[in-house]
């Protein structure tokens, strides 16, 4: 198995309690362990080698449902920061918009990956959008499109709509045509699609691979 790394923003991650380790999958499939860094893809640590350097990229971007993705940076109003110790220094964060988590995702991997080269990733989706259902009309009586966090933890509550309880093994042509994923996920002028899946998920939502 070629060298594998693996990355994170946060760097508590490679400590985490031993059923969520980073290591665990490589160890109970016998495979070499990878090397963790430490980064932020928003802030590309990798030196550009022509003709890329990675095979293939797999990974699951932050969707900011659970928490509002965040990637470093720092707000132009904070006051100065004085950093006594770089070791044990964690940066400051700032939001990190879908569109911009996605281009720099894109644009990490155009540059990374050689020729043939794959990324693998999870985008979220709302269902709704491709059933053709208003969903800020269902819950909110109208209004602008809602982030997906917004969509995810409506406030006041979800407002059920029967049309958005979809089975997991649901075979609605409008979830299956793969055609239709292109319309749904973000594109680079260096890159072509190969394929796409979609899962389900509850609440009218689902994320596609």
């Amino acid at each position: 198995l070629p060298a594998v790394k693996a990355c994170d923003v946060e760097p508590r991650a490679p400590d985490a309690d031993l059923e969520r380790l980073i290591f665990t999958n490589f160890l109970q499939y016998g495979m070499p362990l990878p090397e963790v860094v430490v980064c932020d893809n928003a802030r590309r640590p990798w030196r550009p080698v022509r003709g890329g350097w990675c095979n293939c990229i797999v990974t699951d971007p932050p969707y900011g449902i659970r928490a509002g993705a965040k990637k470093q940076g720092r707000d132009p109003e904070s006051r100065p920061v004085e950093i006594r110790d770089r070791a044990t220094y964690i940066p400051p964060r700032v939001n990190y918009g879908d569109d911009e988590l996605a281009a720099d995702l894109l644009d990490m991997a155009s540059e990374a990956l050689r020729d043939g080269g794959r990324l693998v990733f999870l985008a979220p989706v709302d269902l709704a959008d491709f059933l053709g259902i208003d969903r800020a009309a269902v819950e909110r009586g109208g209004g602008p499109r809602g982030t997906m966090r917004e969509t995810a933890h409506p406030q006041g509550g979800r407002k059920k709509d029967t049309r958005l309880c979809i089975s997991e093994t649901s075979r609605d042509p409008l979830l299956l045509d793969e055609e239709r994923y292109r319309d749904f996920l973000p594109e680079h002028s260096d890159m072509e699609l190969c394929s796409a899946s979609l899962q389900i998920l509850s609440g009218g939502l689902g994320r596609l691979l």
